[in-house]
């Protein structure tokens, strides 16, 4: 949810986007997150982000290009 509000950035850029999207959709009632949870998202890598979102990309992608 939070890549697609990014904009389907990369996760290098999505990476400081994170702490300021989390309260603005938490505001908006699009997301809710326990406290751990919200620490454990905030502190996630870049690298860690891509390779979350690796089958997600590839099934909004269509697959291969």
């Amino acid at each position: 949810m939070l890549w697609e509000a990014g904009d389907r950035i990369c996760g290098k850029r999505l990476k400081p986007l994170i702490a300021l999207l989390i309260p603005v959709m938490e505001r908006h009632g699009h997301l809710v997150l326990d406290e751990t949870v919200r620490l454990r998202v905030c502190e996630i890598s870049a690298a860690t982000i891509d390779r979350v979102l690796a089958p997600v990309r590839a099934s909004a992608l269509g697959g291969r290009r």
